[in-house]
Order: C-alpha cells, then structure tokens, then sequence
C-alpha cells in the first residue's frame, strides 16, 4: 500500500467527522426548544447512528488492515472507495435524520432567513460558535494525527494493529456519550436556576456515574481486550500489555472528562480557545519527540500527555475558577477520592480471578464467562464503594429509589 493511499484514506474518513460536528450542533439546537420528553430526539438520531456508525467501522478496518475484499480494483481505488462511501453515508445520515425530525416535530422549521435576523439579535451566539469550532476542531485534530504518526515512526502494519483496538475502545466511548449525553439540557437548566448547592450535588451525581462506569470498563477492557483480539483475529495481532495501558489510560480520560465538559458547556466557557491549540501543539511535539525513540508508546504519550495538562489540569480549574466560583481544591479531593475508589476492586479482582484459571483466550465461551465474572464482581464491589464513601453516587441511588416509590 503506497503513501498517497495512506493520507488519501485518512483524509477522506475525516469528513464525515465534520458532518458529525454539524449534526451534533443541528441537535443540541433542536434539543433545547424539544417539548415531547416521551421522545427525545436524540433517541431518533441514535436509530440512524447506529447502521451508519457499524458500516463506517466495517469500511474503515477494510482500508487500515489492508483487506483485499474489492479485489477487482487496486489497493489505492479501494481507499478512495472506502472514503467516498463513508462521505456519502454521512450525507445520508444527515438528510435522514432530518426527515424524522420533521416527521415527529412538524413545527420545528429552520429557515435561514429568520437565522440572520436572530443571528443579529443574539450575536453572542456567532460568538460562541467560533470559539466552540476551535474546540471541536483542537480535537478532531489531535485524535486524526495519531495513525499518520504510527505509519511514519512504526508501520503500517501496526497502524492495523492499533486501528483494531481503537475500533472497539472508540465505539465504546461513543455508547458512553450517548448514553449520558441526554443529561446536556437538564445541566443548562440547572445552572440557569443559580441553585449552587443544587449544582455541586448534580455534578458530583455525574462525575460518580462517569467514574462507575469508566472504571468497569477500563478494567474489563484490561482483562479481555488481548484474549478478544485473539479470539477474533489470532494471537499474532495482540499488542504488547504496556501499550494496551497506555491506550486505556487515554480513553479513561476521555470517559470521566464528560462532567467537566457538560458544565463548561453550560455556563458558556468557551474563551479559552488557546487550550485546544496547545493540546495539538503538546500533543505533536511529545508523540514526534518519544515516537522517534520508542515508537507506538512514545506516540501514545503524546496523547496522554497533552489530555493530562488541558483536559485533566487545566479545565477544572477553568471551570471552577470561572463557573462554579470556588476553590478547585474540592475538585481535585473528590476526583482522587473517586480514584483511588475504582481502583482498590481493581486490585481485588486482578488476585482474585487471575486469567490463567479461566483461561478466556480459549474459546468464546471461557471468554464470556470470565467476562461476566470480572464485571459483575467489579461493578458490585465499585458501586458498594462509591455509595459508601462519595455523596454523589448516594445522591444518584436515592434520586432512582424515590423515583420507584
């Protein structure tokens, strides 16, 4: 597979991220003046998402593992194939998903004429979108650049062999946001009703959620992830331990930023458009600098690193010193509360159910059945843990308690 087939690939598989971006505003937009709460519209696009996002995983591994399925035509035709189909799924996702929204909400109508005239009497709102373009961008970025910085330090044949686990920890992050996303307009409410006790309970609910649920399946992905890959492709594509770490670490972050990120949203604190700029110029020069000597995990550093300094560092105390407007010292007490919480099951589940004993790499079936263990015995002993000892997760409990009552 030549060069230009390579950038020619990763070019094209880029667009339909931008459109992503594009439906993503066109529904927070809608979102925020829906009046049916029996049928959120997030739930319509999920039923579009879904085959598209599938299909788009399935074109993208034909591509990066070098898959010579379409074998009438070259390797090179089949990268340009594989992108324009991706661009044309996303052209038909959007216009779907427009059509059911007109379906189910006849009298919500965009017209660009009244846009201009609202644009004028709200220009905070171009504002705000120039300086949340930066940030979308400063990420997709930063995420795109890591298979061109595999091929160029690497391989190409580890560019497959890294694309085959972000395959799977990538679509898991997008279930996560999904799942947790519908909480965006009711955090928007929250802060317009000024309640600040009411606010710090509801974030901490959510950072708690995001903890429970980032910890059981980092740790299961730990567990399981190599014995998947070998299951399901064959031993020779199991990556080495460290760098499935490394991996973790970086989709962890990714997992428990969302709290951080939904209040940010919410008070409109989109001003620091310099941070996502540094986390790509961090980013390149750590992955150029440690790839150059130690390959895939020097790579991977970059990511990491840059996520520790703005999205773990610097954004809290963004968030706190400008929206909640008190000291980020009781941010940074819960979160290592949190941590050190979803760690100790960890531990215990590591010694008590060591993987020799199950032997999941064997079949599928010893592979579920470990899975179901790891998991239900995590999850039990992490919520057990954070009901104890965090008000969040207890808040959370109660909230649903009193609900069924």
């Amino acid at each position: 597979m030549d060069t230009g087939a390579v950038i020619l690939t990763s070019f094209l598989s880029t667009i339909p991220v931008y459109l992503f971006f594009a439906t993503g505003f066109y529904l927070r937009h809608k979102q925020v003046i829906q009046a049916d709460h029996d049928a959120p519209i997030m739930r319509i696009a999920m039923d579009v998402a879904y085959p598209c996002l599938v299909f788009h995983s399935i074109m993208k591994y034909m591509v990066l593992s070098g898959n010579e399925t379409l074998s009438s035509v070259s390797f090179s035709l089949q990268a340009i194939a594989a992108g324009a189909l991706e661009l044309l799924l996303g052209i038909v996702y959007s216009i779907i998903l427009n059509w059911k929204v007109n379906q189910v909400y006849p009298w919500l109508k965009s017209e660009v004429k009244q846009g201009k005239l609202l644009f004028k009497k709200y220009p905070e709102v171009t504002r705000y979108t120039k300086q949340l373009f930066v940030h979308k961008l400063g990420s997709f970025v930063q995420f795109q650049t890591t298979p061109f910085l595999v091929y160029a330090f690497v391989s190409l044949k580890t560019v497959a062999y890294y694309g085959n686990y972000t395959l799977i920890i990538d679509k898991i992050s997008i279930f996560i946001s999904n799942l947790l996303g519908s909480t965006n307009a009711g955090v928007g409410n929250l802060i317009a009703e000024g309640d600040s006790k009411r606010i710090q309970q509801v974030f901490w609910e959510l950072m708690g959620i995001r903890f429970l649920i980032a910890g059981t399946i980092s740790f299961a992905l730990i567990r399981l992830t190599g014995a998947f890959i070998s299951l399901w492709l064959g031993s020779e594509y199991v990556l080495p331990q460290h760098i499935l770490y490394l991996i973790i670490i970086n989709s962890f972050i990714s997992y428990t930023r969302g709290a951080i990120d939904q209040f940010t949203y919410g008070y409109g604190l989109f001003q620091d458009t310099w941070a996502p700029i540094a986390e790509v110029i961090i980013n390149l020069t750590v992955a150029i600098i440690a790839g150059h000597f130690w390959g895939l995990p020097g790579i991977l550093m970059g990511n990491i690193t840059s996520l520790f300094l703005i999205i773990v560092i610097w954004k809290p105390y963004f968030l706190y010193s400008q929206g909640f407007k008190i000291s980020v010292f009781h941010y940074w007490t819960g979160y290592i509360k949190h941590l050190l919480i979803i760690l100790l099951p960890g531990i215990v589940c590591y010694h008590l159910y060591p993987s020799n004993d199950f032997t999941p790499e064997s079949s599928f079936t010893h592979w579920i059945l470990y899975g179901m263990i790891l998991i239900s015995t995590y999850g039990i002993l992490t919520c057990s843990l954070l009901y104890l000892f965090t008000p969040g997760i207890r808040a959370f409990a109660h909230r649903i308690l009193k609900r069924h009552h």
